[in-house]
């Protein structure tokens, strides 16, 4: 009886620890962990869902960033998947943020599109567009929005 008990928690632990999540859980947890990252500005963390050879880049700008900004909160509107695949998706977010020259509570949409990476079996960001929302809710016509 003890090595039946033994066999039902190790698969307990097993499934606990999400060994066997699906590309849309891979998905939800990476858009989640990166965008929770970006709001508390451990880029560190937020990196490692960039593509390597464009890590640079993005962290140069994240920092100029961060030297403007504070980010006051995030929301994931909308994750969808691209023409039905389970390798290309879309996600809205929205960024709550005040410049650090003032307390005007400004806000972006962001759509970020994420490529999962098979032989890695892991989501990155392939490509982010931001714009910031004006009074009426619409995207403002601002190539900076931060």
């Amino acid at each position: 009886m003890v090595p039946r008990l033994r066999i039902a928690l190790v698969a307990v632990l097993a499934l606990a620890c999400g060994g066997n999540e699906s590309p849309g859980q891979r998905l939800q947890h990476s858009v989640t962990t990166f965008n929770h990252a970006v709001r508390w500005d451990n880029l560190p963390i937020a990196q490692e869902f960039v593509p390597a050879d464009e890590r640079d880049a993005w962290l140069k700008r994240r920092r100029r960033i961060a030297e403007r900004v504070t980010f006051l909160d995030y929301e994931i509107v909308e994750v969808r998947h691209i023409a039905m695949t389970a390798t290309d998706a879309e996600v809205i977010v929205t960024l709550t943020w005040t410049p650090k020259t003032s307390n005007v509570v400004e806000t972006t949409r962001v759509l970020q599109s994420w490529r999962y990476v098979e032989d890695e079996k892991r989501w990155e960001l392939a490509k982010q567009v931001e714009s910031k929302v004006d009074e009426s809710g619409d995207p403002a016509d601002d190539p900076d929005p931060f």
